[in-house]
């Protein structure tokens, strides 16, 4: 409890320094809404063309997709900024300033952030998986839920699991921002694979 205390008190802050220049940030959103946007478009026009991949109905890797974004999502609404942000904290020596506080560094990172930049990726993956949800006839029983729910967890804690690993890489070389991009972009990303089938790759 002393932990979300602590978390609610820097959002408000965090926001606040955030509102001070409001149209960037009302201009933040808009971009990023307009960029997921796409991305779930050219998903659709797949599936306009073609009725499923590699034996995959469209709404299968709908629902598929938007598992993977939504515990993808939850992973970088924590661990994304302070990862990009680390091999500039290490090379300007400003990471010597959470050493001193009396709390855990790498929780002080993630509690004095808010990455509001990711609400739209939330918002887009809650709505498509709905959609798929009602498209498909899933049996949710006592045990499918349990198992469904603890692939997300690991799915959350896989995820936030490398974008820390690229992250502390920071203390070893120069710069770590492109290995968190090739992790975490949306056009190379190596987390795009896991948006798809396995059998539409090669070996």
């Amino acid at each position: 409890m002393n932990l979300f205390k602590i978390y609610k008190h820097f959002v408000v802050i965090y926001l606040k320094g955030k509102m001070a220049y409001h149209c960037a940030l009302l201009f933040e959103l808009i971009a990023n809404t307009i960029l997921i946007g796409v991305y779930c478009a050219g998903f659709m026009v797949i599936f306009h063309n073609f009725d499923g991949i590699a034996g995959w109905s469209a709404n299968e890797v709908i629902f598929m997709f938007t598992t993977s974004w939504l515990s993808y999502s939850f992973s970088c609404f924590f661990f994304w900024s302070p990862m990009k942000d680390m091999g500039e904290l290490v090379r300007s020596g400003k990471f010597d300033l959470y050493l001193t506080r009396p709390i855990n560094p790498l929780l002080y990172m993630v509690l004095q952030q808010f990455q509001y930049t990711f609400i739209p990726r939330l918002a887009f993956s809650v709505g498509f998986w709905i959609y798929s949800m009602n498209k498909l006839t899933i049996e949710w029983t006592a045990a499918s839920v349990g198992f469904y729910a603890l692939n997300m967890i690991s799915a959350f804690v896989i995820f936030s699991s490398i974008t820390i690993f690229t992250g502390t890489i920071s203390f070893w070389t120069i710069k770590s921002e492109e290995i968190v991009s090739l992790l975490t972009n949306n056009n190379y990303g190596l987390k795009n694979y896991t948006d798809y089938p396995i059998p539409i790759y090669s070996k």
